[in-house]
């Protein structure tokens, strides 16, 4: 018996994904320019904020700052950790950044599928929202995050147990799961990444220093 927890892009993503699939929903669209409010536009910023740490990805070509108090690493105890590029705890919940790389379609693609028809099918960050937005559980604001197409998802999915084809036992019944708040901010390459708040179930929960450390969310390069 396998659960769905091990998926290899986090147990949060999975949810959404999940969601998505259980609505049934499939879109093309074009990619649609953000012109939202940003996110964390107005939030005052700490008189320490020069003392603050920075995580840089080289590979990934993002920044973050974050206080000297929180602890950094790029794992954890459970499924958190997986596919994290780095996971921040604040001792007041844990709060990961994951890539999710240009392409958001996660459908099963059949044997022979050729790179080209790969490339056809790709899907953006707003074609994927699209989809999310049909299921009723779900919660998806457009927004912007300094700059960047950016989206919040919130809400809840039914997720449990997946199940070998073969498997004859006792089973267990999906459940109503919360989706931790997840900011999902796209590039000016169109690759897409997420920042989930594993402790969080809607922005306004946040506490003040997380909202001042998302604020410093940046790509390194930047040409909007």
């Amino acid at each position: 018996m396998m659960n769905i927890k091990n998926g290899f892009i986090g147990v949060g993503i999975i949810i959404i994904v999940l969601a998505i699939l259980g609505g049934g929903a499939y879109l093309w669209s074009q990619k649609s320019v953000s012109n939202s409010p940003d996110i964390f536009a107005d939030v005052p910023m700490p008189a320490d904020v020069n003392d603050w740490k920075i995580y840089r990805n080289e590979q990934y070509g993002l920044s973050i700052k974050y206080p000297p108090a929180w602890r950094l690493t790029g794992k954890t105890s459970d499924a958190r950790g997986a596919g994290a590029l780095v996971i921040f705890d604040s001792g007041a919940g844990e709060i990961g950044i994951n890539s999710m790389g240009d392409n958001l379609n996660f459908s099963d693609r059949p044997p022979g599928t050729t790179a080209e028809e790969i490339e056809r099918s790709k899907m953006g960050l707003d074609q994927f929202m699209n989809m999310l937005k049909k299921n009723d559980s779900m919660q998806v604001k457009k927004s912007s995050l300094n700059g960047y197409n950016a989206y919040e998802v919130t809400g809840t999915a039914k997720i449990g147990v997946a199940y070998p084809i073969d498997y004859k036992g006792p089973t267990e019944p999906p459940v109503d799961t919360i989706v931790p708040l997840s900011i999902f901010v796209e590039n000016v390459e169109e690759e897409v990444f997420s920042i989930i708040f594993w402790a969080r179930a809607a922005r306004t929960n946040l506490t003040i220093t997380e909202k001042q450390f998302l604020s410093t969310f940046s790509f390194s390069q930047m040409t909007l």
